[in-house]
């Protein structure tokens, strides 16, 4: 025995089983799709599918200029974004968190839907059977021309106010900003010098905060300032509040209810490709209504093959047992499987962090992933499907279309 570079004492019998142990590692690592990142493999499967899912997370808004919010830059001032999104921020300070909110709703009509928005809209329009599941709050997909009916937004929208009371239902949509003007100082444009920072941006620059009296107020619900002032009290109705969903509140069980019947109902045949899009795929909600389309789509596999008696499994096990047919028996099972594979619901992946190797490891045989900016990737990869996207008249022209001009 010898040692080996590393001072390891290895011999001729240890190094073919450190070979192949690495041989092993390295096959249960790479990808089980091998095309993964292939536009033509993908466009191939593109033209199969009929069901088609969105999933949208804030990646898809990025790059309209909009923050996301999380991970390390998910401050806004001095406070951790994520904490003002609460019930409990909202009753101890609903001034603070309207200002937080009132600047979202300025940032977002400031933007504009970019290209992977028009995509999904495009690709609604073209195939009735494409529904777009977003956590987006942003108004994007709408101002993008996304039919309203295949469009589900699972965390409500910052252009919706409800009351904050329980018991009352009362919404409206309303697009003002200001939407008072307590919360003015919210609707302020970005300086045109990007060193310089926007005064509400600033944890330095002193931020008086909305008293509760000067907030908009549930229209049905509260007291008329007449009687309050007969009786000397002062107004304290509901107030009106963003008609987002909240950490720790329950998503609508509405939406819930309608996506996953869309997704897994008898009434519905399988979803055949589940676009991933803006938002890590092995997160939830976005993990669970892929899973949630795979696991639909096996069932019903294993409900028309059957292991056996008049399904496709039976002959095709017979084969290889038949008057020495060993190689028919292979090629029958090659044949299986890939039948199967071509049955499973498709994930595909477009998202900054797409091929990192934690999303790659999770890739099934026919899932795709592809890194990159969205509002880029995502025209291109539905190009076969919507044409392709002319900047200049801010559309998508099909081929027909340039062939015919």
């Amino acid at each position: 025995m010898r040692p080996s570079a590393a001072g390891l004492v290895t011999s001729p019998i240890s190094r073919p089983l450190v070979r192949r142990t690495f041989l092993s590692f390295t096959a249960a690592m790479a990808p089980k799709n091998p095309k993964y990142n292939d536009v033509d493999a993908f466009h191939a499967r593109l033209r199969r599918s009929r069901r088609i899912l969105a999933v949208c997370g804030a990646g898809l808004s990025a790059a309209s200029g909009l923050p996301t919010f999380r991970g390390a830059g998910g401050w806004w001032r001095n406070y951790e974004a994520m904490k003002l999104a609460t019930p409990e921020a909202f009753a101890r300070d609903p001034g603070l968190v309207w200002l937080f909110y009132a600047y979202r709703r300025h940032m977002a009509l400031r933007v504009k839907p970019n290209a992977g928005h028009y995509a999904l809209a495009e690709l609604a329009r073209q195939n009735p059977n494409f529904l777009c599941v977003s956590q987006n709050v942003d108004n994007l997909h709408p101002r993008a021309g996304h039919p309203p009916e295949q469009l589900r937004l699972l965390h409500g929208s910052l252009f919706t106010l409800k009351c904050e009371s329980p018991t009352c239902d009362y919404s409206e949509t309303n697009l003002d900003s200001p939407l008072c003007p307590a919360l003015a100082p919210a609707a302020v444009d970005a300086p045109a010098d990007p060193a310089v920072m926007h005064p509400l941006l600033d944890p330095s620059t002193p931020l008086p905060t909305p008293s509760r009296k000067d907030l908009p107020r549930c229209p049905r619900c509260r007291r008329s300032r007449a009687a309050a002032s007969r009786q000397g009290e002062q107004d304290t109705g509901p107030l009106l509040r963003p008609g987002v969903v909240w950490f720790g509140e329950q998503l609508d069980p509405s939406v819930l209810s309608y996506v996953d019947a869309w997704i897994a109902g008898p009434a519905h045949p399988p979803v055949d490709m589940v676009l991933v899009v803006g938002t890590s795929g092995i997160v939830y909600p976005a993990a669970g209504l892929a899973e949630l389309a795979r696991s639909s789509c096996r069932r019903r596999s294993r409900r028309c093959h059957g292991d056996g008696g008049g399904g496709g499994g039976g002959p095709r096990r017979q084969a290889g047992r038949d008057g020495g047919a060993g190689r028919e028996g292979a090629e029958a099972e090659a044949e299986k499987k890939e039948e199967e594979e071509e049955e499973e619901t498709s994930i595909v992946h477009i998202n900054l962090d797409a091929e990192a190797p934690e999303t790659l490891r999770r890739l099934g045989p026919g899932d795709f992933a592809f890194a990159g900016d969205a509002a880029e990737v995502l025209p291109r990869l539905l190009e076969p499907v919507i044409g392709r996207w002319d900047k200049g008249e801010k559309r998508f022209v099909r081929e027909d279309e340039r062939t015919s001009s």
